[in-house]
């Protein structure tokens, strides 16, 4: 038996179409997105000219350093892997590759597990030019190979 309440009001159809559209955009997300993926890349990078205090002038500067921060999410409630396979860190105005990593890093996410992994890199040359630079990324994740770009960024001295 049906019991109909007279003084309930419905909400307005379009709260009823928005939550129903919300609610599609989502399962569509999450069926089409089972791979884990890096949602942000951020890149800091340092010059170092002049050596520690207490080191004599001559010691091998200059000296380029960088830090590749990624943040990492697994969308689904099961244990999975992402490999990082390079990242380079290139100069935006001679497309020159200032840093490389080329060694593989596995991560191992716990289910729907969201993570940040930070890369430094280092190199006893610094940088070609002072100009803006860029990090590239290249993983692997569900059987598909992937590229993450970085916003530019400065180098700072």
């Amino acid at each position: 038996m049906l019991f109909l309440n007279p003084t309930y009001s419905a909400p307005p159809v379009s709260l009823f179409t928005r939550i129903r559209e919300d609610s599609m955009m989502m399962t569509f997300l999450l069926s089409n997105n089972t791979a884990p993926y890096i949602s942000n890349a951020t890149l800091l990078a340092q010059e170092e000219n002049v050596p520690p205090i207490g080191l004599s002038v001559a010691s091998n500067r200059p000296i380029g350093f960088a830090s590749v921060f990624l943040n990492i999410r697994n969308p689904i409630d099961a244990k999975q892997s992402l490999t990082i396979r390079s990242v380079e860190i290139v100069n935006l105005n001679s497309q020159q590759v200032e840093l490389r990593l080329d060694d593989d890093r596995r991560v191992r996410l716990m289910p729907l597990e969201h993570t940040t992994v930070d890369i430094h890199l280092t190199n006893q040359t610094g940088y070609s030019e002072i100009a803006a630079i860029q990090a590239i990324i290249t993983y692997e994740a569900g059987g598909q190979v992937h590229v993450v770009k970085s916003p530019a960024a400065t180098i700072l001295h």
